[in-house]
């Protein structure tokens, strides 16, 4: 909860990365793979979580902005995730597509495509 101004909200981590995190989980229980495989393949080590929190696109000066694309990528226990979120169709009943990229060692390299409704 965040309090603002004697108001109370729920407060709410967001980002392209972790809408992605959160659906690979599931997606790698179905496939058969222990609770400590999915951390191993999917939760980071050595990140920054504000690292993955924007919708904005992505501002990387080397390769100048783009509006209508964010990259994450980060080290997990396993391996290494690779996260890239395209904004589809913007405004009010929009979406984007998160291309979740998951490559842990002794496991298949696995692509997660999550949809983002806003």
């Amino acid at each position: 909860m965040q309090k603002w101004e004697d108001q109370y909200s729920d407060a709410k981590i967001s980002g392209p990365t972790m809408c992605a995190i959160h659906n690979a989980q599931k997606v790698l229980a179905d496939q058969r793979l222990t609770p400590p495989e999915i951390a191993a393949s999917v939760l980071p080590t050595r990140s920054r979580l504000d690292d993955w929190g924007s919708w904005g696109g992505d501002a990387d000066a080397s390769a100048g902005r783009n509006p209508g694309a964010v990259f994450a990528q980060y080290k997990t226990a396993a391996g290494t995730v690779t996260s890239r979120y395209d904004l589809v169709e913007p405004g009010p009943k929009g979406f984007g597509r998160v291309e979740f990229t998951i490559e842990a060692e002794d496991q298949p390299r696995r692509v997660i495509l999550v949809t983002v409704r806003f």
